[in-house]
C-alpha cells in the first residue's frame, strides 16, 4: 500500500550500495542513502538499539463487547509478563514503555493486520475497530463497517530504552570534491568503458559533493555513483546520491 517513489533507498549491506542505483531507477526512486559503514550496519544497530521482548498470545475471538473481559485479561496477563522481564533484564523504571497491539481482520480473511491500541491500559471496543477500519483502508483501500472483525493475537511490547548513541561527528564540513585516488576504467553501459574517479571513503567530508561517474571504496563496501548522479555528504556522513532519471 505504499509508493516507493515516496521513500528514499536506505542502501546497507556490504553489496547494497553497489546496485542500488539500478534498483533505485527501476523503482521510479530519486534520493539513495549510503550510511557510513554500510557493510556492518545491521552490527551497529543491534549496539544501539533498545532492550526489546514482545509477548504474545492467540486468542481467536469475535471482536465484540462480549469479548472484552478475555482481551483486558490477557492484555493484563502479558503486562505481567514483561514486567517480570524488566525486572530481568534491569531495566530502570523511567526508561520502560509497554505498546499494546491486536492482530485483527475481518471473518473469512487468512491475514491479520496490527493495530496499536493509543491506551494500552484499556480496551475500548469502538477505538479499536475504528482503528481495523483505517488500516484495513490504508492497506487494502476499503473497509466495510457491517463485516465482522475477529481478534486472532494480542501482543505486548516491552521496551527498555538505552538512549542516543554518541554523537561520533563533530568536524567542520568542507565544500567541494575530494582528492580522488585514481581514475579507472569502468563499465556502466555495454558500449564503452567511462573514465572514473576513484575515492577514498574515509577522505569524503561532510558537505562534500560530487557528480557521477564516480567510485567510493571503503573496508567493508563499495559505492557505485552512476554518470550524471549527484552525491553530497551530510553532517552524519551518510553520502546522499540524487538519482537523475
Amino acid at each position: 500500500g505504499h509508493d516507493p517513489r515516496d521513500y528514499a533507498l536506505m542502501s546497507f549491506g556490504g553489496a547494497g550500495p553497489l546496485h542500488a542505483a539500478e534498483v533505485a531507477r527501476s523503482l521510479g526512486m530519486s534520493e539513495i542513502i549510503v550510511p557510513e559503514a554500510p557493510g556492518i550496519l545491521c552490527a551497529e544497530g543491534l549496539i544501539v538499539s533498545d532492550l526489546k521482548e514482545d509477548f504474545t498470545k492467540t486468542v481467536h475471538l469475535p471482536l465484540t463487547a462480549a469479548t472484552g473481559a478475555e482481551v483486558t485479561a490477557a492484555i493484563a496477563e502479558l503486562t505481567d509478563r514483561a514486567a517480570d522481564w524488566f525486572d530481568r533484564e534491569q531495566v530502570a523504571p523511567e526508561v520502560r514503555t509497554l505498546a499494546v497491539t491486536l492482530d485483527l481482520r475481518y471473518v473469512g480473511q487468512n491475514y491479520e493486520l496490527p493495530v496499536t491500541l493509543q491506551h494500552p491500559s484499556s480496551f475500548e471496543l469502538d477505538a479499536v475497530r475504528l482503528l481495523f477500519f483505517e488500516a484495513h483502508r490504508r492497506f487494502y483501500g476499503f473497509h466495510d463497517p457491517d463485516d465482522p472483525v475477529e481478534l486472532i493475537t494480542v501482543r505486548v511490547t516491552a521496551r527498555g530504552a538505552t538512549g542516543e548513541p554518541e554523537d561520533r561527528h563533530a568536524e567542520t564540513a568542507s565544500a567541494g570534491a575530494p582528492a580522488a585516488l585514481e581514475r579507472r576504467p569502468v563499465w556502466f553501459e555495454s558500449d564503452a568503458p567511462v573514465e572514473t574517479p576513484v575515492y577514498e571513503r574515509a577522505a569524503i567530508r561532510p558537505g562534500n559533493t560530487l557528480v557521477g561517474p564516480a567510485i567510493i571504496e571503503q573496508f567493508d563496501s563499495t559505492t557505485v555513483l552512476h554518470p550524471g548522479d549527484g552525491l553530497r555528504v551530510d553532517d552524519a556522513r551518510n553520502l546522499i546520491i540524487t538519482v537523475t532519471p
